[in-house]
């Protein structure tokens, strides 16, 4: 195999099977992350606006929800950026911060079932996949 096609089918494969797997990857995690939004019981909807998405580090930081009105709350505006940039290698970390956000997950609120957010990501990675096929 000479050495010119060797460099064209490794930047075939670069360009199809890895540029496929990041599209695919970025679909989940916005699936992903969009659902566990969704999927948390609002009250003043300061653990729904409080969920973060960040590459290869876990954001920290605590976001006051006043002016959200009954905890509307979209994170797709914050979403996007973070997974618009996602590169092969990288981590997608998606966290919350508040101190009741587990209790919250284990069933402490009558407005969603014990373990919301594995079932958000359970959902979020079904549809990401079935989106992949489609595309």
């Amino acid at each position: 195999m000479s050495a010119d096609f060797r460099r064209q089918l490794n930047k075939a494969y670069e360009e199809k099977v890895l540029g496929t797997q990041e599209k695919v990857t970025r679909l989940i995690a916005l699936k992903v992350f969009n659902n566990i939004v969704e999927n948390t019981p609002v009250d003043t909807g300061r653990a729904r606006a409080n969920w973060n998405i960040d590459l290869n580090t876990v954001d920290v930081s605590l976001v006051d929800p006043s002016g959200m009105e009954g905890g509307s709350y979209d994170g797709t505006e914050k979403a996007l950026p973070v997974i618009g940039s996602y590169k092969l290698n990288d981590t997608i970390y998606i966290s919350n911060n508040l101190p009741y956000i587990r209790p919250l997950n284990d069933g402490s609120s009558t407005k969603a079932p014990a373990g919301f957010v594995d079932a958000a990501v359970q959902i979020g990675v079904r549809q990401g996949k079935e989106l992949a096929k489609q595309s």
